[in-house]
């Protein structure tokens, strides 16, 4: 079994998850400035909480997405938060990690 962690050095927050393989060749997705609308359209399967962190991986900001549009929440917290350097995306559920996602 693989396991991965999102961070560069290990911490408190560490939480490594699962890697899944795809046995058929799948296509990279190429709009990486919104998320991919299967997973915005399916909350039911795909809760997501975003985890606001700063430049020394210190957790400073948790948010529940639920019924909010995930895009429109992640500039929003990258607006009204500065110490929020970036956000990892977890499935709400099974606290597997998605994505980071930056500021730009």
């Amino acid at each position: 079994m693989f396991k991965h962690s999102p961070f560069d050095i290990e911490n408190a927050y560490n939480q490594p998850g699962p890697v899944f393989i795809n046995k058929a060749d799948v296509e990279q997705y190429s709009d990486v400035h919104c998320f991919p609308p299967e997973i915005k359209a399916n909350r039911k399967s795909f809760p997501l909480t975003l985890i606001g962190y700063n430049t020394k991986q210190m957790m400073v900001l948790t948010e529940t997405v639920a019924d909010k549009d995930v895009d429109e929440l992640i500039l929003k917290i990258f607006n009204d938060n500065p110490s929020v350097d970036y956000l990892h995306a977890r499935n709400a559920q099974a606290c597997w990690f998605i994505c980071k996602i930056e500021r730009f």
